[in-house]
């Protein structure tokens, strides 16, 4: 996952900050857990709009409706993402340039 700098609809001129890499899913709801790639976790406090980046590098907007922190890692729920299947699509997600983490 990535946090845009501003708050716009589209990442195209802005930063985006990698916060956290989804690494497997949760539960039967569509949950996700992600490492945690942040100094500072509150980060996740009123964040509603993250950026998932697809292998190819190409961000898509996606709302979060829910977090907790579990152990050393975050627990995330995104809206439209309700069933297993459908959050396992974003665990196969891979950062660009990344070969080891899976990315959200």
């Amino acid at each position: 996952m990535s946090e845009a700098t501003q708050d716009s609809a589209s990442p195209a001129d802005e930063s985006l900050v990698v916060i956290a890499h989804a690494t497997r899913t949760r539960g039967l709801k569509g949950e996700v857990v992600a490492d945690l790639l942040t100094d500072f976790p509150d980060r996740f406090q009123g964040l509603a709009r993250l950026f998932a980046v697809a292998a190819g590098g190409e961000p898509w907007p996606i709302q979060l409706e829910n977090h907790w922190f579990q152990k050393d890692r975050v627990v995330l729920k995104f809206a439209g993402y309700d069933t297993v299947e459908a959050a396992s699509a974003l665990v196969r997600q891979s950062s660009p340039g990344a070969k080891r983490f899976p990315i959200c």
